[in-house]
């Protein structure tokens, strides 16, 4: 087989490709030679490989207008990408890793339902309203860092900043922007972060989640709140916040136990699910962080007999007690005035054996 070769001998000079791109066929070896070379997509123009290329010094950068893609059948591991449109996308067609930087100065990022995997000291530079990543079919930006009692750690410049005394070891950190929504019409902001760490109990680890505001989905930011999802995104859990900034874009949480799937909503969504775990009985946490008393929201179609408990985040039962529910929608208040501040998690086991489970914040 004839096999063509690509040689880039230009080193800091780039190489400017407008029309159809650069295509980089089966068989075909990619030389760079130098330290660092740019190839410089400009308007439609788009990079294609079909034999895979590591490059710790090939930089990719997306200029002018209309849309650049990234495609191609075979691996794609370069040093950065450079996303610079003045209209238009840069669309990823397949996977990317990237070793050192994506920098944002003007155009979207569309993942496109693929990967970007950042290397352990890579980061996401100047991302701002109306030039970062998007993906609203799916996809995600990942990066892999050790986090040994991080302090306000956001692994690159990732979008959520960690703070633990614990040492979680390996983690990997994963944002996406897939809008959730679920049967009652509840959804969340277009951001979403898997944290995935080696040691994930004992935490009391403290959140900060950023967001943009091109990123609200229509949601007011001023009653954003964390939601979580332990069961991959079939039931959300709103626990609650411990600050919000809506100037500044960033809400927190504390005394989190182990890491899950965050995102945010407001505290009055309709994202939490857990309100139709029994059959026939309808459960919602009508307020949520609370103070003195827990309300719970009951809909039954008869009378029935349920057990409510209370557990701590190590999974200590603090409460338990018997609700005798009525037919109708009534409200029922649990006094929860004696319990510390902190985050809970409320089962209510119904006639049928299932059971119905949200956290909630105490102040």
């Amino acid at each position: 087989m004839k096999k063509y070769i690509i040689y880039i001998y230009l080193g800091m000079l780039p190489v400017s490709v407008q029309a159809q791109g650069i295509r980089i066929m089966p068989g075909t070896t990619f030389k760079q030679s130098g330290p660092v070379a740019y190839i410089v997509m400009a308007d439609n123009a788009s990079f294609e490989n079909n034999e895979a290329i590591v490059s710790g010094g090939l930089i990719l950068k997306a200029i002018g207008n209309g849309n650049t893609e990234i495609k191609g059948s075979a691996a794609l591991n370069v040093a950065g990408l450079h996303v610079s449109k003045t209209t238009g996308q840069t669309v990823l067609q397949k996977n990317i890793s990237i070793d050192s930087f994506v920098d944002f100065s003007g155009g979207l990022l569309d993942l496109n339902t693929h990967q970007i995997m950042l290397g352990a000291t890579a980061n996401l530079q100047n991302e701002s309203e109306v030039s970062r990543i998007t993906g609203s079919l799916g996809g995600s930006v990942e990066i892999t860092q050790n986090l040994n009692a991080p302090l306000a750690a956001n692994p690159g410049n990732i979008g959520i900043a960690i703070t633990s005394g614990a040492n979680m070891g390996t983690t990997t950190i994963r944002r996406s922007h897939k809008i959730v929504s679920t049967p009652f019409g509840g959804t969340n902001i277009e951001r979403t972060f898997d944290i995935l760490p080696a040691t994930n109990t004992s935490l009391a680890a403290q959140l900060r989640a950023f967001y943009f505001d091109a990123e609200a989905n229509g949601l007011d930011e001023n009653k954003y709140d964390f939601y979580r999802t332990d069961d991959g995104g079939s039931t959300w859990q709103n626990i609650g916040s411990s600050g919000r900034d809506a100037a500044q874009n960033f809400v927190n949480i504390s005394n989190v136990a182990s890491m899950s799937r965050f995102t945010l909503s407001t505290s009055d969504n309709k994202l939490s699910t857990g309100n139709i775990a029994i059959p026939h009985i309808r459960f919602t946490l009508l307020q949520n962080p609370v103070q003195q008393n827990l309300y719970i929201g009951i809909i039954s179609p008869a009378q029935a007999q349920c057990n409510m408990h209370i557990y701590d985040v190590q999974g200590k039962e603090l409460v338990a007690q018997q609700l005798v529910v009525s037919a109708g929608d009534k409200r029922y208040t649990i006094d929860v005035s004696t319990l510390p501040s902190g985050n809970y998690m409320v089962n209510i086991t119904g006639i049928e054996g299932r059971i119905w489970k949200t956290q909630f914040v105490k102040l």
